[in-house]
């Protein structure tokens, strides 16, 4: 993940669409984003299960990604880079939640 990362903020850097400041910003929204793509959507733990479990939530991650279904899952990424934009799209393997 932070090879994809680092590669992306690179190219936006090298094509010249945001300065660096934008580059820093763009590597931790994507990081975030993924992050968020493994352990809320793939794997299905949330935030509550984080802040209750403390320090054990490492464990939880470590169980989930070895167990059916959740070790088959992926996290795609889309980029789209062009001369004058730059379009990432993050998607996970999870089941989804209703936003209502």
């Amino acid at each position: 993940m932070p090879h994809l990362v680092s590669h992306l903020q690179d190219c936006v850097g090298l094509m010249q669409l945001c300065d660096e400041t934008a580059q820093i910003r763009l590597g931790i929204t994507l990081s975030e984003a993924m992050t968020n793509a493994i352990y809320h959507g793939n794997l299905e733990l949330s935030s509550e299960q984080r802040n209750e479990d403390g320090p054990n939530w490492f464990n939880s991650v470590q169980k989930y990604s070895q167990e059916a279904p959740f070790r088959d899952r992926k996290v795609h990424v889309a980029a789209n880079l062009s001369g004058e934009s730059a379009k990432c799209v993050i998607r996970d393997d999870g089941r989804g939640f209703d936003p209502a």
